[in-house]
C-alpha cells in the first residue's frame, strides 16, 4: 500500500478520535443516546417525545449540560402546544372526548415527570411554562364527556332497536371509564347490554368429505369455532350462543334428522323455535391426511482441525509450542419427518327471520408437521454447526392422524371465528 494511502489513513483515525475525545463519547452512552433523541424529536416538533427523551437523559447523567440547556426551550413548547391542541378540542362543535383527555394525561404526565427530577433547573421550567391546573380541569372535562355520553345513550335507548341498545351500551360503558358510577350508568349499561344481546346457534358441521375415518368431524369443527368464541370475551359482550343440548334436544323432539344431517329449511324451524336470530351451518367438504414422510440421509464430514502440539527451539534458542493440525472425519445420518394434513371447510350465516344468507364463505387450510434429528459417528469436530445441533435433539415419531386433525381443527377453527366475529358485530 502506498505510504501515503497510509498517512491519509492514520490522519482519518485520529481525526475520530479526536471528535470522540471532544465529545466526551457521549454518543455512546445511555444519556448521549436520549440526548440525540431529544435532539431529532425536537427538530420534528414532536415536543413530547423531546421532553421524555431529555428527562431520559437527565436521570442517567445529572450533570450533563446538553440537555438541561435543551429542556428551557422544549418544555415550555410542548406546554404552549398542549394548550392550543387542547383550546382546539374544545373549540370544535363535535368534541372528541377521547383525544381531549388523552391531551390532558400527557400534559399532566410530562409536568410530573418533570418535577420528580433531582435538579434545581425544573423550578425555573415550570415558572416559564404559564401551567394551569390541569388535574382539575381533566375532571371538569371527564364530568362533560360523561354527561354528554349519558344523555346520547339515554336517546338511544329510546330509539328501541337491539343496534341502538348495543350503541347505548357502549356509551354507558365508556361513561364507567370517565367517571366510575357515574349516576346509574352500571344499572343501564346491564340493561342495555341485556336488550343487546343476540342469540346464535352453532349447528354441527355436515361432513361432506366421504370419509368417516376421523370420526364426528364436523362437530369437532363446531366445537372448536364455539371454544373460540367463547373465549373472546369483546366478541361476547353482545353474543350469546345456544347450548348444544338444547339444539339436540330440539332436533329429537322434532324428529328433524334420521340421516344425522339437517338441511337448510331444517335449520331455519330449529332457529325459531329455539329463539335465536342468527344460526352459523357449515359443511366439512374435504380432510385428508398424508402418509409420514420418512427421509434418511448419510453424510461425510472431513474438517482440517488442531489434532496436537508440538515444542521446537526458536532461532534465539526459546522454547515454543506450535499446533499440529490434520484431518478429521465423521459420519452422520440426518432423519427428517413431514406429514401434511388438509381440510376444506364452508360456513354460512343465516338470518332466521328472513331466512336470507348474510355470509357464505370457503376456507381451504393445511397443517404440516416437520421434524429433523441426527445421530454420528467420528470425530464430532468434523461436524457442521446445522448437524451439531440436530444430534443434540432426539428422535421423534409423527403425530397420528387424529393429533394432525385435531391441529388443523384448531388452526382453521381459529381462522373462521375472525371471520365470523367482523360479521357478527
Amino acid at each position: 500500500m502506498p505510504t501515503i494511502i497510509i498517512l491519509r489513513m492514520i490522519k482519518n483515525y485520529i481525526i475520530i478520535i479526536l471528535i470522540l475525545l471532544l465529545t466526551g463519547c457521549s454518543v455512546f452512552t445511555a444519556h448521549g443516546r436520549a440526548f440525540k433523541k431529544a435532539e431529532d424529536a425536537n427538530q420534528k416538533g414532536d415536543y413530547y417525545q423531546a421532553v421524555l427523551e431529555c428527562v431520559k437523559s437527565i436521570k442517567a447523567k445529572p450533570d450533563f449540560d446538553k440537555p438541561l440547556l435543551l429542556m428551557n426551550d422544549i418544555f415550555p413548547n410542548a406546554i404552549n402546544s398542549y394548550n392550543q391542541r387542547i383550546n382546539r378540542l374544545l373549540n370544535k362543535e363535535r368534541k372528541n372526548w377521547d383525544s381531549i383527555i388523552k391531551s390532558y394525561k400527557e400534559i399532566i404526565y410530562l409536568i410530573n415527570i418533570v418535577k420528580d427530577l433531582n435538579t434545581n433547573k425544573k423550578q425555573i421550567w415550570l415558572n416559564s411554562s404559564n401551567l394551569k391546573d390541569y388535574q382539575f380541569e381533566l375532571d371538569e372535562i371527564k364530568l362533560k364527556a360523561a354527561e354528554f355520553y349519558y344523555s346520547k345513550a339515554n336517546k338511544l335507548m329510546k330509539e328501541n332497536r337491539q343496534d341502538s341498545f348495543k350503541k347505548a351500551a357502549e356509551s354507558f360503558k365508556k361513561i364507567q371509564i370517565y367517571v366510575p358510577n357515574y349516576k346509574n350508568s352500571d344499572e343501564m349499561y346491564n340493561l342495555s347490554r341485556e336488550k343487546a344481546i343476540k342469540r346464535i346457534a352453532i349447528m354441527s358441521f355436515n361432513n361432506k368429505s366421504g370419509t368417516n375415518e376421523f370420526g364426528s368431524i364436523g362437530e369437532e369443527i363446531s366445537d372448536a369455532i364455539i371454544s373460540k368464541m367463547l373465549k373472546d370475551n369483546n366478541l361476547m359482550e353482545f353474543i350469546e350462543i345456544v347450548s348444544r343440548d338444547q339444539i339436540d334436544q330440539i332436533i329429537n323432539e322434532q324428529k328433524l334428522s334420521q340421516s344425522g344431517i339437517i338441511e337448510n329449511n331444517q335449520n331455519i324451524d330449529i332457529g325459531r323455535i329455539l329463539g335465536v336470530q342468527e344460526m352459523i351451518t357449515g359443511k366439512v367438504s374435504r380432510v385428508q391426511v398424508s402418509p409420514v414422510n420418512e427421509i434418511k440421509e448419510n453424510k461425510n464430514y472431513t474438517k482440517r482441525v488442531i489434532i496436537d502440539y508440538e515444542y521446537y527451539t526458536d532461532k534465539n534458542g526459546k522454547e515454543k509450542k506450535r499446533a499440529i493440525k490434520g484431518d478429521v472425519t465423521a459420519k452422520a445420518k440426518i432423519y427428517k419427518i413431514s406429514r401434511t394434513a388438509n381440510m376444506s371447510i364452508s360456513v354460512t350465516l343465516l338470518d332466521i327471520e328472513t331466512a336470507k344468507i348474510l355470509y357464505s364463505n370457503s376456507l381451504n387450510e393445511e397443517y404440516k408437521f416437520e421434524y429433523e434429528w441426527a445421530s454420528y459417528s467420528g470425530d464430532k469436530r468434523a461436524l457442521t454447526n446445522k448437524v451439531k445441533k440436530l444430534i443434540r435433539k432426539s428422535a421423534e415419531t409423527a403425530p397420528s392422524k387424529g393429533t394432525m386433525i385435531s391441529e388443523l381443527s384448531k388452526k382453521i377453527s381459529n381462522k373462521m371465528k375472525k371471520e365470523l366475529k367482523i360479521k357478527l358485530n
